[in-house]
């Protein structure tokens, strides 16, 4: 049974609070008010179940229910025994469960039948007929992909080799990134009141890349949590990283960045601790938790080990640079080209770019057909020649001559039009004003052998003005430079952690307040848990290691029990979220610690995991309407016991992406598209506001269908069917509104 404090008394007598200096979680002061073998001379019982209302417990509360009063009864009526540690199932190790032995055991395909049948027999019940062949295909293929089965599929059905082949599906990976992504609170723009777009959809491929590729449990947590800190990182493991930038970023001017820098922390210990130890940690963020046994110290002690990461409350820095492997093809070849091009000697210039050159001018009209040139002195290579003259024009020329072909880069700057002639055609004209500078202009010629002239014109319109020239002999070393430029600034960039170099001192937040700093703590596990190994390091990557130690007693089960909701509508543990004493209790405890003890034992293997739990005759035995319980038993008073003590479950609906990529399937030809950035198209409307997490997830499920000529008629009568129940729907909410 739980602590008599978790279900009556943990607001007055628990650990928190304990009026009359009494304690119903500790055997030692409950031994005051309970008689060992006499519940009616136990003050506790006498007390809960007086008519007296002054004299009832709780006080001021509504009495007890029946249920727990006959538990509590029968326990002291037992002799009150007290285990040594009287903490919660979750937090004890995982046992080592054995496995059943029930009377028909040729039901049974693996152990997780002989679990729900012992439990099915103890209860007087017998397993339903298993699934037609139809069913089981198609339940198989919306378990593992997320889409229904193709005909061909369904034409020569066969268990194993359907569960093989979807496993090895790409669909797979998108399929179970969902749920992921959406423990992830992944989204495509940074919330508040900015709600700016990020990028951030590189993680959300790594994501499906390691569950396609059946990434180990354990490497997933650790590349997720710490992938930065692992020692010469990759780019993968920095990318995975990116799971805690999922949080929010305020853009909006005039805030203070170190309260909504706290904030993103605070979010990343709750998050790290509902995904991976399925509790409710972020309630001790004020105080101590009410009902499980996590301090606030505990709580900062958690957060400090995400308080060390170099971002900030108002950016989305820092950011890693995701090149696509074409542009990574393209930047190894130009940087090549480049070094090869510096080391190489400079071939001399076609012609001097100081020496040698010609003036006309100022010219306050027009320029006439015959300037009066003279040799232009006193000029610097890199210097700009100044011009004084407003309204007024000068030429320039030089004369030279090349005995083989080569090209030549001039760099030009001038204030304000500029006109460049080549043997006495215009090859550029700029009319616009642009500053002095080198590389204002650009111009490459080409030069064949022979005799050239070269002529820049330049006119000031008003205040000070100037030319800027120079020249390079290969104009090919400039453009690759330029393109390598363009490159940088074209290639994606996706958000990760990166720890400061300055180490961050933190301490507990009176009632959870920012600016109300209390003691300063240091990074560590909850007290209530197994304590790291002092080896590890007191960072994200220690931690990390301490969630996947075997040792923990809540990962293993937190993520068999999510895999069981996926497939079944219902977990082992209804509260996936929440394992903690307000949690639901296993239904099945002995097949919980199994799993999570198999889970491990395969070395953490999620699709292991799934060929365990599809291939066995419960799976196979799922489905059946709401009225129909899988399990032959008595109506309505008994349909929910039934349906737990056999893990069923009525027929569950369809998440929204498994609609729309399985109605894209059956209706055209789909996007075989399954990574890199979304298109404009399906961006639209996918904010943080509008659960962009299901949106990532449709794109990467084919995107938006695409119909064919043959397919169009019934494309259409869809799409009215669509828009007809939309408008249905809309005229139910508007009368519920009302």
């Amino acid at each position: 049974m739980r602590s008599p404090s978790a279900s009556c008394s943990s607001a007055c007598h628990g650990p928190d609070k304990h009026k009359a200096d009494l304690r119903l979680d500790q055997a030692r002061s409950a031994a005051r008010v309970i008689v060992p073998g006499k519940p009616e001379e136990s003050e506790l019982y006498k007390r809960l179940v007086t008519p007296d209302t002054e004299e009832r417990m709780p006080k001021g509360k509504p009495a007890l229910p029946a249920e727990e009063l006959e538990i509590l009864r029968a326990w002291i009526a037992s002799g009150a025994s007290w285990p040594e540690d009287l903490g919660h199932w979750a937090y004890r190790p995982v046992a080592e469960a054995l496995i059943p032995h029930p009377r028909d055991s040729a039901w049974i395909r693996n152990p997780i039948d002989a679990f729900v049948l012992s439990r099915l027999e103890a209860a007087g019940l017998e397993p339903q007929r298993e699934a037609d062949a139809h069913t089981l295909l198609r339940r198989l293929s919306l378990d593992l992909t997320g889409l229904p089965p193709a005909p061909e599929d369904a034409r020569a059905f066969d268990a194993d080799r359907a569960v093989e082949r979807l496993l090895c599906s790409p669909h797979f990976g998108e399929r179970w990134a969902l749920p992921w992504l959406d423990l992830a609170r992944y989204a495509d723009t940074n919330g508040y009141e900015k709600d700016a777009r990020r990028s951030n959809w590189a993680w959300r491929d790594w994501v499906i890349d390691a569950l396609n590729a059946d990434m180990p449990f354990d490497r997933f947590t650790i590349e997720q949590l710490a992938g930065d800190l692992l020692p010469a990182a990759s780019v993968s493991q920095r990318i995975a990283t990116g799971f805690q930038r999922n949080s929010l970023v305020n853009q909006e001017g005039g805030t203070d960045p170190e309260e909504f820098r706290f904030a993103a922390v605070v979010d990343r210990t709750n998050t790290a601790a509902s995904v991976w130890l399925g509790s409710t940690l972020g309630c001790a963020q004020c105080h101590n938790h009410k009902y499980d046994p996590f301090t606030q110290r505990d709580y900062y002690r958690m957060l400090a080990f995400f308080d060390q990461s170099a971002d900030t409350g108002n950016a989305v820095e820092p950011v890693l640079a995701v090149p696509s492997a074409e542009m990574e093809r393209r930047r190894s070849e130009l940087e090549k080209r480049i070094k090869e091009w510096e080391q190489q000697p400079a071939p001399p210039p076609a012609f001097d770019p100081v020496e040698g050159w010609e003036i006309a001018g100022p010219y306050t009209g027009d320029v006439p057909a015959q300037p009066e040139w003279r040799p232009e002195t006193g000029h610097e290579r890199g210097a700009v020649r100044p011009i004084t003259e407003q309204q007024a024009s000068w030429i320039w020329q030089r004369r030279f001559r090349v005995e083989r072909p080569q090209r030549v880069a001039l760099s030009l700057g001038a204030d304000d039009e500029l006109r460049v002639a080549f043997d006495g055609n215009v090859v550029y004209e700029a009319t616009q004003w642009d500053p002095v500078l080198k590389d204002a202009h650009r111009v490459v010629l080409e030069l064949a052998p022979g005799d050239h002239r070269l002529e820049l014109r330049v006119r000031n319109g008003g205040g000070p003005g100037g030319l800027y020239f120079d020249c390079a002999p290969d104009g090919e070393l400039e453009a690759a430079r330029a393109e390598l430029a363009a490159l940088a600034a074209d290639i994606p960039t996706t958000m990760v952690m990166q720890e400061r170099s300055e180490r961050r001192t933190t301490h507990v937040h009176v009632k959870g307040a920012f600016l109300q700093l209390g003691e300063e703590v240091a990074p560590d596990t909850p007290a209530c848990l197994p304590p790291m190994d002092p080896a590890w390091p007191k960072n994200r990557l220690g931690l990390a290691l301490w969630l996947v130690d075997p040792r923990n007693p809540l990962v293993a089960r937190v993520q068999v029990n999510r895999v069981w909701e996926q497939l079944f509508g219902r977990g082992l543990v209804a509260t996936a979220e929440d394992f903690g004493t307000r949690g639901g209790a296993p239904t099945h405890p002995e097949l919980l610690d199994w799993l999570a003890n198999e889970f491990v034992r395969e070395r953490w293997s999620l699709k292991q995991l799934l060929r365990t739990i599809v291939g066995s005759a419960t799976s196979a035995m799922r489905g059946g309407s709401s009225s129909t319980p899988r399990t032959r038993c008595s109506r309505a008073p008994r349909a929910d016991a039934c349906r737990r003590s056999s893990c069923a479950t009525t027929r569950s609906r369809s998440p929204a992406c498994s609609t729309r990529a399985s109605a894209g399937r059956a209706s055209s030809p789909r996007n075989p598209t399954a990574s890199g950035r979304r298109s404009t198209a399906t961006t639209v409307g996918r904010s943080r506001r509008a659960a962009s997490a299901c949106g990532a997830a449709c794109t990467r499920s084919g995107g938006a269908p695409r119909p064919t000529p043959a397919s169009c008629s019934s494309t259409r009568r869809a799409a009215r069917s669509a828009a007809r129940a939309v408008r249905a729907a809309t005229r139910r909410c508007r009368r519920w509104r009302s």
